[in-house]
């Protein structure tokens, strides 16, 4: 029983001396008491039963959970970013063909300037979006302002480069169609994926309205694809690094693209 007393004393010691984290307001401290178990210089401690108490201070819990939410709004905001450039490119090669050569693309591209007026709408949602994902990421890590290394991890990041691998001059009207179908499908699953790990219920909220715009923006560039707006009785969700290896291929350079270094694909 004195060894184990022994033993305990250290490991207090040993605790009170590591330094608390700096900077970190609003810090809770847990409080362990070992109640019947002499101090560490022989007698009772403070406890009526003869036992001793410490303290480990730990950072805030809405600390650590901010840092966490604002990096899976961080993922969503790049593949918002994505998505609004690609149908920015994507319009700019539909523009510039004729009424006949992009209605080939399918029977519903018939009406080309309905088709890029609502390719257009799809873009401009898709900043909206990425305003409102910037926005809250924003007023998150405000509330962490106070301290120094919440401002160097608590940011909103900015639009990475994008490569489609299609030039205004294109005519692979198919093509571009088919990559815009395939990342719209996966956006669909990234966010299946991405909210359920969302703790905080207004992000999550804001997440879902996003999801739902997202999966009718699916829906219509299959429909002018040719293809069927809703292929699944259900839809899958996607882990983040399975999502960010598929779409890799698009982004120039991973390494300078944050959230996107290191990836193991």
């Amino acid at each position: 029983m004195k060894l184990l007393a022994l033993c305990l004393a250290v490991l207090c010691a040993s605790v009170s001396a590591q330094p608390t984290l700096p900077n970190i307001p609003n810090l809770p401290s847990l409080n362990f008491s070992f109640p019947g178990l002499p101090s560490n210089n022989g007698s009772s401690g403070s406890n009526s039963g003869g036992g001793f108490d410490f303290n480990i201070t730990l950072p805030a819990a809405t600390y650590c959970s901010s840092l966490t939410t604002v990096k899976l709004l961080n993922y969503a905001l790049q593949l918002e970013f994505m998505q609004a450039e690609f149908w920015k490119q994507a319009r700019a090669v539909f523009g510039s063909a004729g009424n006949a050569t992009l209605g080939s693309v399918s029977a519903a591209c018939r009406n080309q300037s309905n088709v890029l007026s609502r390719l257009e709408t799809i873009e401009s949602q898709d900043n909206a979006h990425a305003s409102a994902l910037n926005k809250t990421i924003n007023q998150m890590c405000s509330s962490l302002s106070g301290d120094a290394d919440a401002q160097q991890e608590c940011y909103a990041v900015k639009p990475c480069t994008f490569n489609f691998s299609f030039t205004a001059n294109s005519t692979d009207y198919n093509g571009i169609l088919n990559k815009g179908i395939q990342l719209e499908d996966l956006i669909v699953q990234a966010y299946l994926g991405l909210i359920p790990q969302v703790l905080d219920d207004t992000v999550s909220t804001q997440l879902l309205s996003i999801s739902t715009v997202d999966a009718r923006h699916s829906a219509y560039v299959r429909q002018i694809g040719g293809q069927s707006p809703f292929p699944n009785v259900l839809d899958s969700p996607q882990r983040r690094t399975a999502i960010k290896c598929s779409l890799r291929q698009y982004v120039s350079n991973a390494n300078c693209c944050p959230g996107w270094q290191r990836l193991k694909c």
